[in-house]
This record gives structure tokens, C-alpha cells and sequence, in this order.
């Protein structure tokens, strides 16, 4: 019993210490280092480095596949036999790391990438690969029980990236030094400092770093994390093909791409918060479905509750756009703030994606999901060819925001086949008045309080005491939810 106990405490600590430090950290990183070197660099060099960097991620799902989440529950299941298996686990992750460095290398020719930027392109590489292996480590951490290293690593790269690149962009003379090989040379480092600390955990945990091929295991995983891998690949392509498409059919080529960046970057520091409720929300689904318990009450709590964060900000990041722009890049444009003001939206279906995705992930839907997603990418590729010469650079921003609320509508439609979640109009119009409600209060706002850097507390103060307001009229939040949901997280 007393065990039992201490597990709760450390899993609890570890929760809070996960969301405090991926939803102050990872922003900070977004919007401070990663903004503050597109605002000294020349666009069209950031948009090499942006158009790069997502042709690269996109392909990354293969140097895991499903590798992460088989060797945390190995772990977390008989550690002794993950050390004595850990050699075949390391071969495997090479075979696949030499996979992804091979497709990602073919891709990249094939697009005049190698033979135009080598070096930018190795280094990129060697990034995502050391990215890779170190949430390889932090998942054998997480299996073993050591919730709070995993927690501390899973920021130290960006802390230490945030040190060393804070110093150049706080010092004037320093401006001159920063570039595009010097950003990313910080980042891979970190990576690999971060790697070093996760390596000699693990060896001081009888853990051995030698390899040992096996192609009985290496079958078994290809055939286990083969819709995984299928399904986070066709999300990956379906969320990044935008940043791709971009410099090849747009007339300015990259600088098109360093507009877009701009926009995207917020958007992806405040798509952490699905991502973290996603993370709560699988086990919890996963519990419920094994035990045949019902899942639609709490996708109904999950989604009011992260619906009461994402559709105030992104209605107000919308309303306020050119405030918001003008103050983060010096370098702004009103084709920037009119893609902004449209790409923000897209959080609202991606926040609910989270959720409706994570619980056809926890009840196994992964082929179906699957079937959803290649409709999903083919519909946003024709939206993209389509509004791009029509409407520039806020038309691929229309593109994601519709492609979204489609991937939303068809998983909602799948839950509610599957009968994992029921029909309820209350919740629709609860929605509905919440977000007219909140969209009323945010115009009043910005009526008597022009977005400017004096006026930024005042309307964050009336932003919350609106929304308290609006959520509690609205029925959006019960006292009791936000209890019940985190008492279930840690029980």
C-alpha cells in the first residue's frame, strides 16, 4: 500500500513538473530564441532553414517506429529484461536511423536540396537524429520509473539552446555572429550534452551500449508498429506539406517561407497545451476502454475543458493579429498578419483532434484512422494548389484551418460509429454560445484597449475575467471537472 502511494506522489510530480516545464520552456524557446533569430537573419536564409527543417521532421516517425513505446513498456514490465535486451534494441534503432537518413538524403536530392545547401542540410540531419535517440533514452528512463529525469530531460536541450543563443541575441555585437549553421550547430550540441547526461544514467543502471542484430525482434516490431508508424507519418506530411509546397510554387520562393514561419511558430508554441492534455488523456482512455468503462463523459469533460483555453486564444491572437505581429517581427507585412490571422484558428480543430484522435488511438481505430488521413492529405494538397495562386500565403494558411476542421468532423464521425462518444446538443450549444460570447468580449476589448505593449497586461486581466465569465455562464466548466480529471490522471 505505502508503494503504492509513492508511486501516486512521483506520478503526480511528475505530471505538474511536465506541464510547467514543456508549457513555459518550449514557448520561450518558440518565441523568444527561435522568433529572435528570424528577426535578425535575412528571410529568404530562415526560409531555407524553416523549409528544411520540416522536410527533415516529416520523415522522422521512421527512425522510431513504434521502437519508443515498445521499450517503455518492456521496461516498465521486467527491467531485467530490457537490460539484457537493450543491445537489440539499440541495432534496431540504427537499421531504422540509416533508413530515415537514406529516405529523408533521396528526398532531398531529388528536390535540389543537397546539391544547394550540404551543409545546412547535414547539420539539420544530425539534429533530428540526435533528437530521435535521445527520446529513445528518455523512454527507457520513463519505463524504469524515473519520472523526474525524464521530466528534467525533456527541457535540457532547450534550456541550455536558450542560454547559449539568449547571450548572442542580448548582446548588439554579438548580432553579426549569428547564422543559420551556428543556430543549429547550438541546438545539436544541447541535444548531445542532453544525450550524455541520459547515457550515463542508464550505464550507471547496468544499461550496455553495444549492438546486437536480432531478426526475429526486428519482424516482431515491423509488425506492431507498422499502423502506428503509417498513421504518425500521414499526420506529420498532412500538418508539415504546407511549409514544403510553399517555396517551389510561390514567387518569392523562401521569403514566402519566413512569412509563413512566422505565423506557424506561434501557432505550434500554443498547440502544446493539446499536446500535453493528449499525453493525460491516453492512459486515462486506454483504462477506461480495457475496464469497458464509458469514454463519451470524459471526451465531454476533456474537450470543454481544452476548448475553455484554445478558443480564447486563438479568437483573440486572430482579433488582436496585427498587434500581436507587429510587436514580434520587425519585419512584419500585412500578407504576415493576414496569414496569421487565419492559421490561428486552426488551433481550435487541432486542439480537438487531440482529443477525438487520442481516444480512437486508445481504442486501437489505427487503420481507420489511417483511411481518414490519406482523404485528409490528398483534400489538403488540392486546397493548397487551389488557394495558393488565388490567395497567396494566407490561402495555404486557409487550407490548413479547413484541412483541420475536416481530419475534426471525420474523427468526431468515427467516435461516434465506434460508440465511443454519444450525440450532445447541449455540449454543441455550450460551444456555440461560448465562442460568440467570447468573440463579443474580445471586440469590446479591443474597442477600448488598442493592442499595444502598455495595454498587453490590462487585456490579459480582461481576457481571463471574460472568459471566467463566459465558461461558467456557459456551463463549459464545472466546479468539480478539473478535479475529477486530474484525480483520475494520478490514481
Amino acid at each position: 500500500m505505502e508503494d503504492s502511494k509513492k508511486l501516486h506522489r512521483d506520478f503526480q510530480g511528475n505530471i505538474l513538473l511536465v506541464l510547467f516545464l514543456n508549457a513555459v520552456i518550449k514557448p520561450l524557446y518558440l518565441l523568444g530564441i527561435d522568433r529572435g533569430v528570424q528577426n535578425i537573419l535575412p528571410p529568404e536564409e530562415y526560409g531555407v532553414y524553416f523549409t528544411l527543417f520540416n522536410l527533415s521532421f516529416i520523415f522522422q516517425i521512421l527512425s522510431d517506429f513504434g521502437l519508443q513505446s515498445w521499450l517503455t513498456r518492456t521496461c516498465a514490465l521486467n527491467a531485467q529484461e530490457a537490460r539484457e535486451q537493450y543491445p537489440n534494441f539499440l541495432s534496431l534503432k540504427a537499421i531504422l536511423s540509416l533508413l530515415y537518413v537514406t529516405l529523408t538524403s533521396l528526398v532531398a536530392f531529388f528536390l535540389g536540396f543537397w546539391t544547394k545547401y550540404p551543409l545546412f542540410l547535414t547539420v539539420i540531419l544530425l539534429f533530428q537524429l540526435s533528437s530521435s535517440f535521445l527520446l529513445f533514452l528518455r523512454a527507457t528512463l520513463s519505463g524504469l520509473g524515473l519520472y523526474r529525469l525524464d521530466s528534467i530531460l525533456s527541457i535540457t536541450d532547450k534550456g541550455l539552446s536558450i542560454l547559449v543563443m539568449g547571450t548572442f541575441l542580448c548582446v548588439p555585437s554579438l548580432h553579426s555572429k549569428i547564422t543559420i549553421v551556428l543556430f543549429t550547430s547550438v541546438q545539436l550540441l544541447s541535444i548531445l550534452l542532453s544525450i550524455s547526461i541520459a547515457v550515463f544514467i542508464l550505464y550507471k543502471n547496468a544499461f550496455l551500449f553495444k549492438l546486437h542484430f536480432d531478426v526475429s525482434k526486428l519482424k516482431l516490431l515491423l509488425k506492431e508498429g507498422l499502423p502506428y508508424a503509417i498513421l504518425v507519418l500521414l499526420m506529420s506530411i498532412s500538418s508539415r506539406i504546407d511549409t514544403l509546397i510553399i517555396p517551389f510554387f510561390s514567387s518569392d520562393k523562401f521569403s514566402s517561407s519566413a512569412i509563413y514561419a512566422g505565423s506557424f511558430r506561434i501557432l505550434e508554441a500554443v498547440n502544446i497545451i493539446g499536446y500535453l492534455f493528449a499525453g493525460l488523456l491516453l492512459p486515462l482512455f486506454s483504462k477506461s476502454i480495457h475496464q469497458k468503462e464509458a469514454t463519451a463523459n470524459l471526451a465531454n469533460i476533456a474537450i470543454r475543458l481544452l476548448w475553455t483555453i484554445t478558443l480564447p486564444l486563438a479568437i483573440g491572437f486572430s482579433i488582436f493579429s496585427e498587434g500581436i505581429i507587429l510587436i514580434l517581427y520587425k519585419n512584419a507585412t500585412p500578407e504576415m498578419v493576414h496569414t496569421f490571422s487565419i492559421l490561428i484558428l486552426a488551433l481550435i480543430p487541432m486542439s480537438g483532434n487531440y482529443i477525438y484522435g487520442t481516444l480512437l488511438t486508445a481504442s486501437g481505430s489505427l487503420w481507420s484512422m489511417n483511411r481518414i488521413f490519406v482523404l485528409i492529405l490528398g483534400f489538403n494538397l488540392v486546397l493548397i494548389f487551389v488557394l495558393l495562386p488565388l490567395l497567396s500565403i494566407p490561402g495555404v494558411a486557409l487550407a490548413s484551418l479547413i484541412t483541420q476542421s475536416l481530419a475534426l468532423i471525420l474523427q468526431i464521425n468515427l467516435c461516434l460509429k465506434k460508440q465511443l462518444v454519444k450525440r450532445s446538443f447541449s455540449l454543441i450549444l455550450s460551444i456555440l454560445i461560448f465562442s460568440f460570447l467570447t468573440m463579443l468580449f474580445i471586440f469590446l476589448t479591443k474597442s477600448y484597449l488598442p493592442f499595444k505593449p502598455a495595454n498587453i497586461p490590462f487585456i490579459l486581466l480582461t481576457g481571463l475575467l471574460s472568459t471566467g465569465i463566459a465558461m461558467i455562464s456557459t456551463g463549459m466548466i464545472k466546479k468539480n471537472e478539473w478535479t475529477h480529471l486530474f484525480s483520475e490522471t494520478i490514481r
